[in-house]
């Protein structure tokens, strides 16, 4: 009976003894068989039969022995394997949690660098583009940009948006600043010329295009989607100032589970996302680009 302090022991440790038990006891029937047989060459009879039973003795502790081992064999096999499938398991585990945690240092040191270079408003953040070369149009150049200059560029250099959705908020930019919505300096209409000229029309024909413009867009994105354009996209806002003056959180049900909280940022990127793809899809209607996108829905770019 084992006791309370032998220790247990592996299977590996049980098939290596096992095993030298058979190798010792194979030696000793052969040892006792050949003693016998010299014994009966030299007429001691007696002698003859006691080694003849020690090594019946040995033969059976030796198919004994066998037997262990291969009750053994497979279990140890298996053992083996279960601890190559640990250290494996354990060996990715530490590349995972090194991966991690260089990754957090990088981004940590990026942070610093940022705050270093331009202080802690995280006004500037380096990051790259591909623009159209102007000398030759149809090759690209990789160019570097201050992803942080808009929200735009925040969201393309993090990808959640692609090349069409990125131009149609570039588009709706640029058409916003022309309908004089955007930051303009303000004028006078009743103040006379100092050049002696006559009075200048407050609206010019641009002008009046981009208020067209704005009114088409406005029943394809809807109002909500309108405003975030105009706050986010027209005016450059933060998403994560005009998610304040929101202030919502949305919490996902499915099947009966309440699933993580939606915050106010998070659903205001979606929706900006959604009024993006929305203005570009209508710009494809409208416009020449119909064949980019429907051959980006094609391909799936645009979901």
């Amino acid at each position: 009976m084992m006791t309370s302090e032998s220790p247990l022991k592996t299977v590996h440790e049980r098939k290596a003894e096992a095993e030298a038990k058979a190798e010792r006891w194979e030696r000793s029937a052969d040892r006792h068989r050949l003693a016998a047989e010299r014994a009966r060459a030299k007429g001691h009879h007696d002698r003859a039969i006691k080694h003849e039973a020690l090594h019946a003795r040995a033969f059976r502790l030796l198919t004994k022995a066998k037997r262990a081992v291969n009750r053994y064999a497979p279990l140890s096999a298996h053992a083996l394997g279960a601890e190559r499938v640990a250290e494996k398991i354990q060996g990715t585990t530490a590349r995972l949690n090194r991966e991690r945690k260089d990754e957090a240092n990088t981004m940590r040191r990026r942070r610093h660098r940022r705050e270093d270079l331009h202080g802690s408003d995280g006004r500037v953040e380096i990051g790259h583009k591909d623009v159209k070369d102007p000398y030759e149009p149809e090759k690209r150049l990789r160019v570097t940009v201050n992803v942080r200059e808009s929200p735009l560029e925040i969201l393309k250099s993090r990808r959640r948006i692609d090349d069409a959705e990125y131009e149609a908020g570039q588009w709706f930019r640029a058409v916003y600043e022309r309908a004089s919505i955007g930051p303009l300096t303000a004028f006078d209409p009743t103040k006379e010329p100092v050049d002696g000229g006559g009075f200048s029309d407050p609206l010019s024909d641009a002008t009046m295009q981009a208020s067209r413009d704005l009114r088409a867009v406005l029943p394809v994105v809807r109002r909500e989607g309108y405003l975030l354009l105009m706050s986010i996209v027209g005016q450059g806002k933060p998403i994560a100032e005009v998610a304040a003056v929101w202030g919502r959180t949305v919490v996902a049900i499915k099947d009966g589970k309440q699933r993580r909280p939606k915050s106010s940022e998070a659903i205001v990127t979606s929706r900006l996302i959604e009024a993006l793809r929305d203005v570009a899809e209508h710009r494809g209607v409208k416009g020449p680009r119909v064949g980019l996108i429907s051959a980006a829905r094609e391909l799936g770019t645009i979901v």
